[in-house]
């Protein structure tokens, strides 16, 4: 009973693990972009509400491990900011219709402003903390997680590329695919990310 916990001990098989079900998480989407089409990447449809999810729960585990954890407590609060205030991002048709046009604009300054401010009042280890953080293994998955949501989705999921390539409505659809699923995937690797932080905080906790 003890073999998978010692296994899952090792990051090889934990980024093992991760590949996995990435690939799971992609093969979920496309099934039910089979079976119900691309209304699951409408406004306020099942993808969003999945990276909204995603989000939610890194930023979580980011805040519960910066609580603990005092090597690098301001690269995890920044960490955590960015996770929930992409998670409002995506909602946010849902949080106009509850609120105002752009109310998430306003939640999101919010979040940003009080992170801001308790790093002000620590920015003296700011510098160190990132340099410690940089030096985990969990920096390169999520920092792959970043490339794959902030840079490779905005740049292919350009309208104009696919009208350029494909010349009929369908353009449209095959451009919401690729970007809503790059997106969703990177969102993923963000979560494995801060799981990732997450372990290698503790393992470090119980060996000191």
């Amino acid at each position: 009973m003890r073999t998978i916990p010692n296994l899952l001990s090792r990051l090889p098989a934990r980024l093992a693990l991760y590949v996995f079900l990435e690939a799971v998480g992609l093969q979920v989407i496309v099934v039910n972009v089979k079976n119900a089409g691309p209304a699951i990447f409408d406004e306020n449809g099942l993808i969003e509400w999945i990276q909204f999810g995603l989000m939610i729960a890194a930023g979580s585990v980011f805040l519960w491990t910066w609580r603990q954890n005092s090597d690098y407590p301001s690269a995890l609060l920044m960490c955590g900011t960015f996770s929930f205030v992409a998670a409002l991002r995506e909602l946010d048709h849902f949080s106009e219709i509850l609120l105002f046009e752009d109310a998430y604009k306003y939640v999101s300054a919010l979040f940003i402003v009080l992170a801001l401010y308790r790093l002000g009042r620590e920015r003296r280890r700011l510098q160190k903390d990132i340099e410690r953080f940089m030096k985990q293994p969990a920096f390169l998955i999520l920092g792959f997680g970043l490339f794959l949501t902030v840079l490779l989705a905005q740049i292919l999921g350009q309208a104009e590329l696919w009208q350029a390539l494909i010349q009929t409505s369908s353009g449209r659809s095959a451009k919401r695919f690729l970007e809503e699923t790059l997106e969703t995937g990177g969102y993923l690797i963000l979560f494995f990310g801060s799981i990732e932080v997450f372990i290698q905080s503790t393992q470090k906790g119980n060996r000191s």
